[in-house]
């Protein structure tokens, strides 16, 4: 094979259109199977098909507990030290890495709303406690 020859998939022979995202297999226009914005070879899809529902529990609800926590922490003042978790919670929503980007705006999008609510609940609870310190004692 010289430089110039096109890479060829290796079933069917034919010219490869591009090359599998998980194994990196070459793939002609009968083998590639667009798959979560990518190109993958058919034994690739079944393995991502089994182990995709059991990535996505964990990314898929993390924001959202975030998020909840921070707005949690936002009405729930009798409850010190929930802000703070909020705050962690939603920091690490924010570095977690995510390959696909719909879910990458989502989870910063999910995670900037909950950091902001769980700021906005420390500063509540800061100000509660502040009032709370000068007023007269009954």
């Amino acid at each position: 094979m010289s430089d110039s020859d096109p890479a060829s998939c290796a079933p069917h022979h034919a010219e490869a259109i591009g090359t599998c995202a998980r194994c990196g297999a070459f793939l002609c226009k009968d083998c590639a199977v667009p798959y979560a914005d990518a190109l993958f070879c058919e034994p690739c899809v079944k393995v991502r098909q089994d182990v995709l529902p059991l990535q996505c529990g964990l990314t898929t609800t993390l924001p959202g507990i975030g998020l909840t926590v921070g707005a949690l922490s936002l009405v729930a003042s009798c409850v010190p030290a929930l802000p703070l978790v909020g705050i962690l919670l939603n920091l690490v929503v924010l570095a977690v890495e995510q390959k696909d980007e719909s879910a990458r705006r989502r989870r910063r999008l999910f995670g900037l709303l909950g950091l902001l609510l769980s700021l906005a609940g420390l500063a509540v609870q800061i100000r509660w406690y502040h009032l709370t310190r000068f007023l007269p004692k009954l």
